[in-house]
């Protein structure tokens, strides 16, 4: 799964790596750019997966929504997408 951080927003490490501690199904996850990617194990059709992580604000910014989008590494075209919501910080 790749969510987007929006720009002037950078990932919490902290919180990844506790996101990823309490979810046995989360196997790791990296940040990739302005991304975080989660590699998420043995997830069945019809399943959910909820998880949390914090981003934190650089600078005062309004910031646009981003896409974000889960997929099947293995197989690409299986995937599905979703955009954020727009944030302001002042």
């Amino acid at each position: 799964m790749d969510i987007s951080i929006p720009t002037g927003f950078t990932a919490v490490s902290e919180s990844l790596k506790e996101a990823v501690e309490e979810n046995d199904r989360l196997k790791r996850c990296e940040i990739a750019g302005r991304k975080v990617i989660f590699y998420i194990e043995n997830l069945q059709q019809g399943e959910s997966l909820s998880l949390e992580f914090q981003a934190q604000a650089m600078y005062p910014v309004k910031a646009k929504a981003v896409a974000s989008r889960a997929y099947v590494y293995y197989s690409p075209d299986v995937n599905d997408e979703t955009l954020g919501l727009e944030v302001t910080v002042a």
